[in-house]
Order: structure tokens, then sequence, then C-alpha cells
């Protein structure tokens, strides 16, 4: 499905023609495969709902279109890691979310992926993919802002803030590849116990 996902975004998203390459174009080629994994989520229409006892898988999510912010943060976790981007996964009281790092391992975007809202289907399609540009660019903006208010309790090992690095590599001999039905609900079970 990741694949599947990846190929959709490359024919829709006119920045990524020449596909997701990681690091190789820069930081600013990074945003743009970022905005392209957030188009994805708009795409499929995916929204927040909190899940009960049942973990969506991550063919659920898109299919369903509903997640936790747990279940979204290791959706989007794995898609930046399939395409060889390092990330830290970060747990503050009551929420998690996504911090995308620079090739130095440094925070480089913030992601709150839950902050997600719903398109307007009936708009052109090039008209969507330009609203959810925006809405991107905006979560950006607010994500930027959490983490640097949470930055200094992160900082200081706060027993209530924790960070979960990876890169690529690490996630790929995780065992929590391929992103299948089983693997997905094992990771967002393993995160979920790391984090709680």
């Amino acid at each position: 499905m990741v694949n599947k996902l990846k190929l959709e975004a490359i024919n829709d998203i006119p920045n990524i023609r020449d596909g997701f390459l990681g690091y190789q174009w820069g930081n600013e080629y990074v945003k743009e495969q970022l905005a392209a994994f957030y188009w994805l989520m708009n795409k499929y229409g995916v929204v927040y709902s909190f899940e009960g006892t049942h973990l969506s898988t991550f063919a659920e999510m898109f299919n369903k279109g509903q997640f936790f912010c747990t279940t979204q943060t290791c959706a989007m976790a794995s898609l930046c890691l399939s395409v060889g981007l390092s990330i830290e996964l970060v747990k503050i009281p009551g929420h998690m979310y996504l911090v995308v790092l620079d090739q130095e391992g440094n925070p480089l975007y913030p992601m709150d992926c839950t902050a997600i809202w719903k398109l307007d289907k009936t708009l052109p399609f090039d008209k969507q993919i330009e609203m959810s540009r925006k809405d991107f660019e905006y979560m950006l903006e607010l994500s930027t802002a959490v983490y640097e208010e949470n930055f200094p309790f992160i900082e200081a090992q706060n027993s209530s803030y924790f960070v979960l690095p990876m890169t690529s590599m690490e996630y790929n001999n995780s065992g929590f590849l391929p992103l299948t039905c089983l693997t997905f609900p094992a990771m967002h079970v393993a995160l979920t116990r790391m984090f709680v």
C-alpha cells in the first residue's frame, strides 16, 4: 500500500514528479515530499477519530479515513522512513507528534499529524491540491510553535516527555517492514507502550 500511495502522490503533485528522493535534493525537496504525504491524507479524507480499543492498520486508516494521534503519527513516520528520511516520534502529555530531521539529525519539520482538515471535494482537483498545500503550511506553522513550546521540557528529559529517534536504516532493520496489516498495529502498540 505504501508504494501505491507514493505513486499516486507522484501522479497528483507536480512538485514531486521526479519521485521521492529523501534528502538527495535538499531540505526544500524534503518539504515537498512531506506536503505530498499530507496531500494523500487529504485525498483519502483521513480525519482524527478516537479509535477506542481497535487499532487501525495502515490500510484501514486510508480506507476508512479515521485515525488516532498515535496511529496517524506512525503512518506519517512510516511514509517518511520509506523514502529515507530520519524522524523522531515525540510524546508530550496527552499527545504524540512527528519531527522530521535533517541529514545531520537536527529538527527540521515538526508535524502534528492530527492537524489535517477535510477538503471540499466539490472543488476542482487542482484546487483541492492547492488547499491541501495551504493547510500543510499552516500545520507546519502550528506544529513548530508547539514544538518550540515543549522543547525545554524535552531537552530537560522531563519524565512526561519522550523522544524516539529513528533512521530509515533502523526502521528497515526493526522488523516493522513490510507495512502489512499485522506489522502496522504491532508498531503502533509497541510505540504506544513506550510512550505510556
